[in-house]
């Protein structure tokens, strides 16, 4: 099976490349599917059920049967960082999201090998000079990902009050009020919190990984999928109970308020999310497990130029914002860069 040994440094960067395009473009059938009002939990599920079951092509490769549960621990962290992910997708674009969560993964990657892992620096003052230049990338990417209003100066001054007034309503009816009212946001501002949860908590996933003696590289596979159908069918079983506190125990009410699978609408591109998902999945274990956490997690972050180019063939990006967006990307793929040079095998 492809680990240490078996897969070389060059093998380990082919695979981070191949993972940096299918974790930047999982993204886009979800973006396409935004029509369809889809449960987080629901596009989540299908992407674990296209891991599960793609999980077992590893045996034809010489893969082994086992497993630990420590995939059970990666599944708590894949789960709801998962979960987050779509919602920022969904709310604050891919563009953002990926670029927001791609920056704090490299963070937490740096945090967890220095600090618990004991990965070595070659010059920390070097290492936050390379940290801050991905923040300014971070900020710039989010700056100039957002909605721009539009009015055409050759429009007469009541069609301009009337335009101005339709923005205003827009913007209002994408306010939301959280703990009653106390505070007020909007859904592109927790779109990115999303992403940062992801990118926070939802990185962790490879962490136990570390901890399985005498599994390397894909050979966890089996046990990350399995783990998370697990938390998976969890996290279903809590929604719905859950729905039976709010519904006062009404079984039928409970059952009919749960998220709606979409089967018809969602089937496609939920499933292709996964099978994109599930392969750079593959190939981030192999990167991770062969150049380790610092340098192979974060080099895989470099997916963010490639949701970056969706967006724009989407148009998620336009005009300035492309170039902004653009210059502010290679900023943090510099950052990035900068950090994985100063990690010390």
């Amino acid at each position: 099976m492809l680990g240490p040994g078996q897969c070389s440094d060059n093998c380990a960067w082919a695979c981070g490349l191949i993972a940096a395009i299918f974790f930047g473009s999982f993204g886009v059938p979800i973006k396409l599917s935004a029509k369809v009002s889809a449960d987080p939990l629901v596009m989540q599920t299908y992407k674990v059920l296209s891991g599960f079951m793609t999980c077992w092509l590893i045996i034809p490769l010489g893969g082994e049967i086992k497993f630990t549960p420590l995939g059970i621990i990666s599944g708590m962290f894949w789960i709801p960082g998962g979960m987050a992910g779509i919602y920022g997708i969904q709310n604050a674009g891919l563009a953002v999201s990926v670029g927001t969560w791609s920056s704090f993964i490299v963070i937490t990657s740096f945090c967890w090998g220095i600090l618990v892992f004991g990965e070595k620096l070659k010059s920390v003052p070097s290492t936050m000079c390379g940290m801050m230049l991905l923040i300014i990338g971070l900020v710039g990417m989010s700056t100039n990902s957002a909605p721009k209003e539009k009015i055409d100066e050759d429009l007469d001054v009541d069609l301009i009050e009337k335009q101005t007034k339709q923005h205003v309503d827009i913007r209002s009816s994408d306010k939301i009020e959280l703990f009653n009212g106390r505070i007020s946001t909007t859904r592109r501002k927790l779109g990115i919190a999303g992403a940062v949860v992801n990118g926070t908590w939802g990185s962790c996933k490879y962490v136990p990984m570390h901890y399985a003696r005498g599994y390397t590289g894909a050979d966890y596979l089996i046990s990350f999928c399995t783990g998370s159908m697990f938390i998976l069918l969890l996290v279903w079983i809590g929604r719905f109970l859950h729905n039976m506190s709010i519904c006062g125990g009404n079984l039928k009410q409970a059952t009919e308020s749960m998220p709606s699978l979409h089967l018809r609408k969602l089937w496609l591109p939920g499933f292709s999310a996964g099978l994109l998902y599930s392969i750079a999945n593959f190939c981030s274990l192999v990167t991770v497990d062969v150049l380790g956490q610092g340098v192979g997690y974060s080099f895989i972050q470099s997916s963010m130029m490639v949701s970056g180019f969706w967006s724009i063939y989407l148009g998620e990006l336009q005009g300035q914002q492309v170039k902004g967006w653009l210059a502010s990307s290679i900023l943090a793929i510099l950052g990035i860069a900068w950090i994985s040079f100063e990690h010390q095998h």
